[in-house]
């Protein structure tokens, strides 16, 4: 922490490190195990608990069960969704869309982290 903390002291302070390590001293069973069901949560949980200092057998055993029930869920969805008649008539469709739309959310952040990137440059050019 202390190397974020001096490379990037107006984002990571002190009291927010305080902040959460009481946060997850609280709810980070919780948080752990629930986090992994909520689309872009479940990408920063496990670094707030780092940063939070939370226990890591308590992290690693919320953690694990999160997953074996994701993995149930998940298999399970696809399992009796696989046996409706419309999903087997339309798949390739439904593929076809997921696809696109994966591709799509990929170049809209490829090109904003692209312009940033410029941006920055721009900036950093003219002062």
């Amino acid at each position: 922490m202390r190397v974020l903390r001096e490379r990037f002291p107006e984002i990571v302070r002190t009291e927010h490190i305080e902040r959460t390590s009481r946060y997850f001293a609280r709810f980070g069973k919780k948080t752990v195990f629930i986090g992994r069901f909520i689309p872009v949560i479940r990408t920063f949980v496990p670094l707030l608990a780092g940063v939070g200092r939370m226990e890591r057998r308590a992290f690693a055993t919320y953690n694990i069960l999160s997953a074996a029930c994701w993995a149930l869920l998940v298999t399970g969805a696809g399992y009796l969704l696989g046996k409706l008649p419309w999903i087997q008539e339309y798949i390739a469709l439904i593929l076809f869309v997921v696809l696109v739309f994966t591709l799509v959310t990929l170049m809209v952040i490829l090109a904003a982290l692209v312009h940033g990137t410029w941006k920055k440059k721009l900036i950093r050019g003219s002062a």
